[in-house]
Formats: structure tokens, C-alpha cells, sequence
């Protein structure tokens, strides 16, 4: 379980390839990153592309506040290219997790926990022979209204960022922890077994981690 961090000012080396922009802080409590949703990112040098699919997506997250405008968790996205994962506010407290590919939102689902509440927060893309689909899921429990995505990811040539996005901004307001990306979907039984865990050898798709940024 995790507790609201306290407050602390800084820069953090975060871990393999990454660098600290705007001073987004490390925390003494949980060592998330903290983000002030004004200037505030990290910057990874490499864009961890996952273009034909199928690939998972994972993050706790703790929200200060949503725009309706957007706050951007990961996001690789120039144009119309690469993924975005985000939260944005629809209309007066119903905040939706999505996913857009391409530059086209195409998995939503609304995120019942408030903010100021740690929540993991994952999307998950499914590519069969017969179907492509998209799954997101809130604490382990899916939560999508809508999600399917039929075609390749368009390759980007812009790093990966972590609270915002280079196309005009979007910054996260809030603390971010534990980001996931993975090189297959994984399934419900297996995000809720591992949201709380530290990914080691042991997990059952250790050789589809694409990357891993525990902020300890």
C-alpha cells in the first residue's frame, strides 16, 4: 500500500538512459517522481518503440488535479505517430483513462478512483490473427468503454517522455511511480498478481520487459 509522499525539491538521476527535465523531484517516501503539471518531465533517451503490437503499458499514478486538456503519463507520440497514455477530465468529476496510437484516441474507460488516491493504471493491446484489441485496467479491475486498434503504431523519432508529451505539452500534475512497458499483453490475473510487486526473474513474461523505471 502505498502512502502520499512528502514533498521534496531537486533533480534525480532516474535510472538507464533517463534524464531529469524541468527538476520533476525524487520523493523521499516511496520515491515516486514528482510533477508540478506546469514544467515538469522526465525525458528517456529512447522511444521504446512497440509498432505492430501486441505490448502493455503500466503506471501508479496519484493525480493533484486533471485538465480537461489532458495529463500525459507516457507518451512517445510526435504527430501522428507512437502512443500516449493519459488521464484528462470529460466533464465535471469524470475522469477517463485512454490511450491513443497514432494520434487517434482508441481505448477509454472512466476512472472511478478520486484524485489524491494512488492508482495503478495499465493498458493492455491484444493482437491476434482474428482481432486487436485494447484493454485498460484500474487497480487490476478493467474498466474499458471502448478499445480497439487494427493497425501498426507509426514509428517516431522522438524519446520516450514520462509526464508529458512533445506535442504541446499535456504535463502530469501529480506523482508517478513504477512505469511498465512490456512487449505483450498482459492478462488481468497477471497485472493484479504483479501491480504490487517489484517485476524480478520470476514473473511469467520477464523476457517481453521492454523497460522498467522502479523510482527506489
Amino acid at each position: 500500500m502505498r502512502s502520499v509522499p512528502l514533498a521534496s525539491s531537486g533533480c534525480l538521476l532516474a535510472i538507464m538512459l533517463s534524464c531529469i527535465c524541468g527538476s520533476a523531484a525524487a520523493l523521499p517516501v516511496d520515491h515516486a517522481l514528482s510533477f508540478d503539471g506546469l514544467t515538469q518531465f522526465v525525458t528517456i533517451g529512447d522511444p521504446v518503440q512497440v509498432t505492430d503490437g501486441p505490448f502493455t503499458l503500466e503506471a501508479w499514478i496519484w493525480m493533484a488535479s486533471v485538465t480537461d486538456v489532458g495529463n500525459r503519463i507516457l507518451s512517445n507520440r510526435h504527430g501522428d505517430n507512437g502512443y500516449m497514455f493519459y488521464v484528462w477530465l470529460v466533464g465535471g468529476d469524470t475522469v477517463y483513462l485512454s490511450l491513443a496510437l497514432n494520434g487517434t484516441l482508441v481505448a477509454y474507460g472512466t476512472l472511478t478512483v478520486p484524485t489524491q488516491e494512488w492508482v495503478h493504471v495499465a493498458a493492455a493491446w491484444t493482437v491476434t490473427a482474428s482481432d486487436k484489441f485494447i484493454k485498460l485496467y484500474a487497480n487490476g479491475l478493467d474498466i474499458t468503454s471502448a478499445g480497439y486498434w487494427p493497425n501498426p503504431i507509426a514509428v517516431t523519432d522522438q524519446n520516450l517522455l514520462i509526464g508529458k508529451t512533445i506535442d504541446g505539452g499535456f504535463p502530469f500534475h501529480g506523482l508517478i511511480d513504477d512505469v511498465r512497458i512490456w512487449s505483450v499483453a498482459l492478462d488481468q490475473a497477471t497485472i493484479q498478481a504483479w501491480m504490487d510487486r517489484p517485476v524480478d526473474p520470476s514473473h511469467p513474461n520477464w523476457s517481453d520487459l521492454r523497460a522498467y523505471w522502479k523510482f527506489a
